[in-house]
């Protein structure tokens, strides 16, 4: 599933910039100021909301206004970018991947030790808690009394664990690894165990 919406999203993205690469081709004036007026509107939006904006929703925007706002005679001496052309592949392109990312599918972006190629890690649709173990904590996928290590999260998120609960809708914070088992030899002994109270 995941491999074919993949290669749809590529195939969307060639279909992209075939379009564009025609349309820059047909136009001998290029204008290169609104394109980046695009990236600037992207970099702007992140900036101020905290949120990722992609590029390519910046100068699809930017040329759907053009294109919108520039009356119907003159509009096929618009640049590349504000060319139907270019816009809608674009727009439907960023709302797919959007879609995509809103489906679902849980995604961790990181880079290990704080620097380096950013990796990626999806995970499945289901519950989840973070596992506190002695050294690491972990993503643990929840499946009845089962659970299951998905992700082992890096030592930075080590007391961090009702965070990343908190802000990932995550069902808990459970002990693993030696934690549990230390809390297991407690129990066994009559160590940290609350007697329960007397009912008559």
């Amino acid at each position: 599933m995941i491999d074919r919406m993949k290669r749809i999203l590529w195939l969307g993205l060639a279909i992209v910039l075939a379009t564009a690469t025609a349309q820059a081709a047909t136009h001998k004036k290029q204008d290169t100021a609104s394109p980046k007026r695009g990236l600037e509107a992207a970099k702007a939006i992140t900036t101020v909301t905290g949120i990722a904006i992609s590029p390519l929703l910046g100068a699809g925007g930017i040329g759907a206004w053009e294109y919108m706002n520039t009356p119907a005679d003159k509009r096929d001496s618009l640049n590349w970018y504000a060319q139907p052309a270019f816009w809608i592949p674009a727009l439907l392109l960023v709302a797919a991947v959007a879609f995509k990312d809103a489906a679902g599918t849980l995604t961790f972006d990181y880079r290990p030790w704080l620097f380096g190629r950013k990796r990626s890690v999806a995970l499945p649709k289901g519950t989840y808690a973070v596992g506190s173990g002695m050294f690491y904590s972990e993503v643990l996928l929840v499946e009845g009394e089962d659970e299951r290590m998905m992700l082992l999260l890096p030592p930075r998120y080590r007391t961090h664990e009702e965070e990343v609960v908190k802000a990932y809708g995550f069902l808990e914070v459970r002990a693993t690894g030696l934690r549990r088992a230390w809390r297991w030899i407690k129990s066994l002994f009559g160590f940290g165990v609350k007697a329960s109270p007397a009912v008559a």
